[in-house]
Order: structure tokens, then sequence, then C-alpha cells
């Protein structure tokens, strides 16, 4: 349920900076990027939380044409 609090609080965030979100699978955000950059979506998942300041968080994404799973 926190994990879910957390990736809520970047939603948030990411919408006040401006990213047009689509839909969430499980941790992932997925979004398309008419503005901002990936770089830069990825800092805002990371900042601190106001009521979990010490808990380290960070964003890793990817840009694909469409929908899918990344492979490592």
């Amino acid at each position: 349920a926190v994990a879910r609090d957390c990736l809520a609080e970047s939603m948030l965030a990411l919408d006040s900076a401006g990213y047009n979100q689509l839909a969430t699978v499980h941790d992932e955000i997925i979004m398309e990027m008419e503005g901002g950059t990936l770089k830069e979506a990825e800092k805002i998942m990371g900042r601190p939380i106001v009521w979990a300041p010490n808990l380290p968080l960070r964003g890793d994404g990817f840009e694909t044409k469409y929908y899918m799973k990344e492979i490592d």
C-alpha cells in the first residue's frame, strides 16, 4: 500500500509538471511524451516525499513507440 501511495505522489508531481499520463500498471506509469524529457520525469519521480523524507526513491524509465515490459 505504501508503494502505491509513493506512486500516487509521483503521479501528482508529473501532472503538475504537465506530463500526459495514460495509465498505470502495477508500479509503472505509462505516459505520452509530448513535452518534457524522460530524464526530467525520472528526476520528478525521485523527489523526496513530504511524509517520507528519508525514503530513497528514484524513477527508471525507457521510451518505446508502443507499450511493452522492459526487457533487461
